[in-house]
């Protein structure tokens, strides 16, 4: 059976995002997505009347919509997909009213737990007694698939065994505890030089200088901040792989050493088995034909392999990922970045040669999956359960 998507309210195109035919009349079931945007449900710790005020809001839906869902036509998706951590647990001490507001929107029109679903960006999303729970990965395949001409370089340089100008690239944007830590890692054992890594400060809402008293973060390291990469055309705004200066990071590296959103969980101090964050990050070396080690939270490799994907147990150990001791994983990685920034030059392009086959399985899978609607099965999969079609 066929379902349709009402245009919502939402600022994105759901017939497209969704891969749904728009609604066009009266008689096929269908979703209505709302789409949640953090900044109105994850206010400043101190805004106490913004707080006060998500405690009690609701989002309004259309009588015709809610006539719908009591007649078992329609289905109310909330879409928190733009970002990608865990909004019914404990993210942010309590601060993220997402799950406060789905539950006074259930209340305001005496909803079912069947009448809604949450599609959100996690990948191992824990699901509450009030309403469904499905994951979508559309933040892991944001990256645009590389252009001919793009891959044709980066082939080339393999094939070539080209020497490069640097071995690994690290992109870190926010400085969170985990990407403090690596840099200041970086920095004590002089590895720097070799190898192209960012790490911004300070920003906005979150500076490294919170960091300087739990990791002993020394004067000399803080006023080399902020650090950005040593080509002449970088932007501080490269993010898309649409720009030439980030695709020029890619080809003058061998290795991605990718510093995700998060390392260990977003609950202090518990191991959290309804929690897998995963971003862009991971997916840029994979449409930059270029190997990946991921300093992420643990299973985040397992993902990618368990979704078709292969990785590099051949070259490397990989035992890191599944590691749920946060600081033997931490330890692992260190000694792998230390490890491919010790290599020789003709050892990393001898490597890159031996893996050209995986690099380029990869880079068509990633275009395979991406242009399909394999990723969206699971979300179609919880629409029929709760049409009640099994």
């Amino acid at each position: 059976m066929e379902f349709y998507t009402h245009r919502g309210q939402t600022n994105f195109d759901a017939s497209l995002e969704y891969r749904m035919p728009l609604l066009d009349n009266n008689t096929s079931k269908y979703i209505y997505p709302i789409e949640i945007h953090m900044h109105l449900t994850c206010p400043p710790y101190d805004d106490t009347k913004a707080i006060e005020h998500l405690l009690h809001f609701s989002y309004d839906i259309p009588d015709e919509i809610i006539n719908d869902v009591k007649h078992n036509r329609c289905k109310i998706v909330f879409d928190f997909t733009t970002e990608s951590y865990d909004i019914t647990y404990k993210y942010f001490g309590g601060l993220d009213f997402s799950h406060q507001i789905i539950c006074n929107t259930i209340q305001k029109y005496n909803l079912n737990k069947n009448d809604v679903i949450l599609v959100c960006g996690n990948l191992k999303p824990y699901e509450p007694k009030e309403y469904n729970v499905v994951s979508f990965a559309r933040q892991l395949f944001l990256p645009v698939c590389q252009p001919n001409n793009v891959l044709e370089i980066q082939k080339r340089l393999i094939l070539n065994k080209t020497q490069r100008p640097k071995k690994i690239v690290t992109f870190m944007g926010k400085p969170y505890l985990h990407r403090a830590r690596l840099s200041y890692y970086i920095f004590l054992n002089n590895l720097k030089e070799d190898n192209i890594i960012s790490v911004h400060t300070p920003f906005k809402d979150l500076s490294i200088d919170d960091h300087i008293e739990k990791l002993k973060l020394s004067k000399e390291y803080l006023d080399s901040l902020p650090w950005i990469y040593d080509i002449q055309d970088y932007h501080p705004s490269i993010t898309s792989l649409k720009t030439e200066p980030e695709r020029k990071a890619y080809r003058d590296t061998y290795l991605n050493f990718v510093s995700e959103t998060y390392f260990e969980h977003t609950t202090p101090n518990e191991y959290n088995d309804f929690e897998l964050d995963m971003t862009d990050k991971c997916t840029k070396p994979i449409v930059s034909m270029q190997p990946f080690i991921l300093h992420a939270q643990p299973g985040a490799l397992q993902y990618l392999k368990d979704i078709g994907f292969k990785t590099f147990d051949k070259w490397w150990d990989e035992s890191y990922d599944l590691d749920k001791d946060h600081n033997l994983r931490y330890k692992k990685l260190l000694d792998l970045y230390r490890k491919f920034t010790k290599a020789s030059h003709s050892e990393l392009t001898e490597m890159l040669y031996e893996m050209y086959d995986v690099l380029d399985f990869n880079k068509n899978h990633y275009d395979e999956y991406k242009d399909g609607s394999e990723q969206l099965q699971d979300f179609y999969k919880k629409i029929k359960y709760t049409f009640n079609l099994r």
